[in-house]
């Protein structure tokens, strides 16, 4: 699956379709959401399953034991019903269209119900005043959080998240539902 944006290009190929629920954590915001995709994938012994390829985008070569991998991987296993999206690759403002069009298009093609994007919002804080939190809409909340002991923020800090670096819903057609989460995956919508 290809989309095209003037000289940038991105190219999803996968061994398998993806689960019903993909887990999206990407390069931003101090690494906390791609910190939270990457615990997921090494604490619950998940599989590669594909990657996203960027074309014309300036890039990184990530490796390990030596051999390079692709900056974004797809991570699944047979017996579990998520997919998780690691984007070690960072995306600019400007690419975040077509980026999210590659991914809308791939999870869509594909049959997903829902994508979480784990992700981390800069909230001026102390060392000692790191914590844990999710933003949600009620019915998600109710559905997945019932007794979460964690509270969700008051409000968002004054300058908002970023949304620009992050897959927006399409507005018809079938698509799967959108939800960002702090650094320990608690969603939000």
């Amino acid at each position: 699956m290809d989309y095209q944006a003037g000289d940038a290009s991105f190219h999803v190929a996968t061994d398998a379709d993806p689960s019903e629920t993909v887990i999206a954590g990407f390069s931003q915001f101090g690494l906390a959401g791609l910190t939270a995709a990457d615990y997921l994938v090494d604490h619950l012994e998940l599989e590669r399953t594909g990657h996203i390829r960027a074309d014309g985008v300036p890039t990184i070569t990530p490796f390990e034991h030596g051999r390079p991998r692709y900056p974004t991987r797809l991570f699944s296993r047979p017996d579990l019903d998520v997919t998780v999206l690691v984007g070690e690759l960072f995306v600019p403002g400007t690419l975040a269209e077509p980026f999210s069009k590659a991914v809308l298009g791939w999870t869509e093609s594909a049959g997903v119900e829902e994508v979480a994007v784990l992700s981390g919002v800069p909230f001026a804080h102390g060392p000692e005043e790191h914590r844990a939190f999710f933003v949600a809409s009620d019915d998600y909340r109710a559905r997945h959080f019932p007794e979460v002991p964690t509270e969700p923020p008051e409000a968002s800090p004054p300058t908002g998240s970023r949304p620009t670096r992050r897959p927006r819903p399409r507005t018809t057609g079938r698509s799967p539902r959108w939800r960002t989460a702090s650094s320990t995956g608690r969603t939000r919508r």
